[in-house]
């Protein structure tokens, strides 16, 4: 008898009177102690702990896809997983290829073994638990090493997963597969979110010698200096409320997701696992990312590219921080849509602001700017003020004469870099308000001002 209950259910009476008390009872893992001792279900003799992970069948479809992992110890073959693989009825497992010819390996082509530390694809026609039993990973820890090809097409990239019956935590950013299962997304290692057991997901190695840490406990991490977590997703084919760039707040299910972080060490490359999906991510360079760090005063690109013409709608999301000023530019529209009214809602539980637009799988992929500035930013490392303005003039203390000197406005445009030897003149500067860094070898000091 397998029971899926953490908690275990109160029985009337005579429920198990004809049950036989020696057969074996699996229980989630870390319940045992608590079944023996309620009433009913301590009179089972022959007790066993399991690690499961539920799939919802993909029925006729071609979606809910899984990403899976084994807590077990051992190397084990997927025939000893319960359900893993029916008699009848339709599945598909898969272990991850760097090369790109294999990328997804089919276990049916080719069998393998579910090594503990590693992830797999998954999908059932039907809604099936995949249960674990046997020898668990019961370790705090476990390094598991990544495989680097350089000459690889998917250079880096490994499907990895928790190795143990329980929740576990990441020292990288990772992809993990969303609700649904049609897409995967981003998750950067600050926002320290834990791996459900069972459960794998893709990092990627840069170099050869690399691995990724997994641990029981989250990680003691600086503090968290927020995220902007932004989705995209597809509209209703049918007619909505500002189609043509206005706020919207209906959608379909979402297509991809993007990642601007002000915590050093959030970084994850672009990798695409529905080729039919619209794609969204941020430029750096050369290479593509799903996360990318900024500073918390500035720019950052943020890319579309279209599968089929149609409406479109990103929704952008503040965890975490707080802005002085977000806006959301569309180079093909010029259109410029003020973020902050809705992402004002606090540290961690915001409102997404919502920006509807049409698009074509002809338009250029530089479609969307970010211009920001975090709240406090300019006041994080000053007591006292560094420089005023006297007649016309910006002007640094002498203390720091050698020093160089950067105006930013709002919009996280550098308008002025200069020595501080000398005054900088205001005229020309419109009305409003900037940021001052003031750079001295390794030191950077920040401070707002107001020309009026």
């Amino acid at each position: 008898m397998t029971v899926f209950a953490d908690n275990p259910p109160i029985l009337g009476d005579f429920v198990f009177e004809y049950v036989n008390k020696s057969i074996f009872v699996y229980v989630p893992y870390g319940t045992m102690a608590a079944y023996q001792a309620a009433p009913g279900w301590s009179d089972f003799t022959n007790y066993q702990e399991i690690a499961y992970k539920s799939i919802p069948g993909y029925g006729q479809g071609n979606g809910n896809w899984q990403f899976i992992a084994s807590p077990l110890a051992e190397n084990t073959a997927p025939t000893e997983i319960d359900d893993m693989l029916p008699t009848t009825g339709t599945y598909d497992l898969y272990r991850f290829d760097q090369t790109e010819n294999a990328e997804w390996r089919n276990y049916k082509a080719n069998n393998f073994n579910l090594v503990n530390g590693q992830g797999y694809l998954y999908a059932n026609a039907e809604d099936v638990n995949l249960i674990f039993k046997g020898t668990f990973n019961e370790d705090e820890t476990k390094n598991v090493e990544l495989v680097y090809d350089a000459n690889a097409y998917f250079a880096g990239w490994n499907l990895v997963g928790n190795p143990f019956p329980v929740s576990a935590y990441a020292n990288k950013s990772y992809y993990t597969m969303n609700e649904d299962g049609s897409a995967i997304e981003p998750v950067a290692v600050s926002m320290e979110t834990a791996i459900p057991a069972c459960t794998g997901v893709m990092v990627k190695a840069e170099n050869t010698g690399e691995s990724v840490t997994f641990s029981k406990t989250a990680p003691e991490t600086a503090v968290n200096q927020g995220v902007l977590q932004i989705v995209l997703s597809q509209l209703d084919p049918e007619p909505v409320e500002g189609s043509k760039g206005g706020v919207s707040t209906s959608s379909t299910t979402a297509l991809d997701k993007a990642i601007v972080s002000f915590n050093e060490g959030d970084e994850l490359g672009k990798f695409v696992f529905n080729k039919d999906n619209a794609k969204l991510y941020i430029p750096q360079g050369k290479e593509e990312y799903a996360i990318a760090c900024a500073e918390k005063l500035g720019e950052m690109p943020l890319n579309f590219e279209a599968t089929e013409n149609g409406e479109y709608t990103i929704s952008i999301k503040a965890e975490n921080t707080e802005f002085d000023y977000l806006h959301l530019i569309d180079n093909l529209t010029s259109a410029d849509i003020d973020l902050l009214p809705l992402c004002k809602g606090g540290k961690g539980d915001s409102q997404p602001a919502t920006y509807t637009f049409t698009a074509k799988t002809t338009d250029y992929a530089s479609r969307f700017r970010l211009l920001f500035s975090v709240s406090g930013d300019a006041d994080d490392d000053n007591d006292t003020p560094f420089a005023f303005i006297s007649n016309g003039s910006i002007i640094v203390s002498d203390a720091n004469a050698d020093a160089t000197l950067q105006i930013v406005d709002m919009t996280g445009h550098i308008i002025v870099s200069a020595d501080v030897a000398r005054n900088i003149s205001t005229n020309g500067m419109a009305p409003g308000v900037y940021f001052l860094r003031l750079i001295k070898g390794d030191e950077v000091k920040t401070q707002r001002i107001v020309v009026e």
